[in-house]
């Protein structure tokens, strides 16, 4: 009898650890966010002048996004990108945020482009908007 009650505890116990295993968030199952810039609209502007970016980023996912910047390229792949200020999201939430560009030496037509990098979330986009500078 002794050994039919142990076989029983253990199988309870695997049942337990197993559905603690495989539970969102659990060490099988972690929660991961899913960040997304939902809105990017830079300003038109002259020569001679930088110009902001207005993004609206958010968490799609179901984990907490940590230490998330925005890159934004302003003037093409061709420069380093400005960076946004670090911010994390909860999971639904979002922010908004502005970036300043670096200076526009001449008049033309940008194309530029932004990308969130999130120190726990692995998404690899890029979004695009055009520049007017005048």
């Amino acid at each position: 009898m002794g050994k039919w009650i142990a076989g029983i505890v253990a199988a309870v116990i695997a049942a337990v650890i197993g559905a603690w295993l495989m539970s969102p968030g659990g060490p099988l199952n972690p929660q991961k966010p899913d960040v997304t810039i939902t809105s990017f609209n830079v300003q038109n502007g002259v020569a001679g002048n930088a110009v902001n970016a207005y993004f609206e980023a958010e968490n799609d996912g179901d984990g907490t996004a940590q230490a998330c910047v925005v890159l934004w390229y302003s003037h093409g792949y061709d420069f380093d990108p400005r960076r946004s200020v670090s911010f994390g999201l909860s999971p639904g939430e979002s922010q908004s945020l502005t970036v300043t560009s670096w200076v526009y030496d001449t008049s033309g037509v940008y194309t530029s482009y932004a990308r969130i990098v999130c120190a726990n979330d692995a998404s690899d986009q890029d979004w695009s908007s055009q520049v007017l500078i005048s």
